[in-house]
């Protein structure tokens, strides 16, 4: 492994050749990759060159300790994330919360050996479909319930996210981006 120096930064956001790194003093900038055999995801630890004041160049990918995977559309496994240790699962009560998923997303995350809280999103919508997720809270894992859009509770969400690579997970129409 190559020795960690002032050029390790870690992939924070990705969109397409062009994205966000963390550099080793906390900064985030700009970076680029110029060749096709370099594709980072959000978690890839990383070496980099400056090309100018404020865009970074990546020339390597150091090893990662796990990957989160999914099938393209060719059916070919993808990475989507590197090296996590958090998953939070975003839920609401609208859209009605997919049971099934939910444990999948539980399955992965004992399978990557990643702590996994459910946040339960849009608080302030009255619905039974909240109380649904208890049997999960007796299985051990955390439950935080929040309103993005209120903006309630979301102290809760935040401490959960220091010292972590986590990745949102959850439906469509869950709130995840507003979070």
């Amino acid at each position: 492994m190559k020795q960690l120096d002032n050029n390790f930064g870690i992939i924070v956001s990705v969109y397409n050749k062009t994205g966000m790194v963390e550099l080793s003093n906390g900064d985030q900038e700009h970076f680029l990759t110029k060749s096709n055999k370099i594709k980072p995801v959000v978690g890839d630890n990383v070496l980099y060159e400056r090309l100018d004041e404020k865009t970074f160049l990546i020339t390597e990918i150091l090893e990662s300790r796990s990957q989160l995977m999914r099938l393209n559309t060719k059916g070919q496994p993808q990475a989507i994330a590197s090296n996590l240790t958090q998953i939070l699962l975003i839920t609401a009560p609208q859209p009605t919360p997919n049971l099934l998923l939910i444990d999948q997303f539980i399955l992965i995350s004992e399978l990557m050996n990643c702590s996994l809280s459910i946040i339960s999103n849009k608080i302030d919508i009255t619905d039974e479909n909240h109380h649904s997720f208890r049997i999960y809270e007796e299985l051990g894992y955390r439950l935080v319930k929040i309103s993005a859009k209120y903006k309630t509770n979301l102290d809760h969400l935040f401490n959960l996210l220091n010292h972590q690579t986590t990745i949102l997970l959850g439906q469509s129409g869950v709130g995840k981006s507003t979070i």
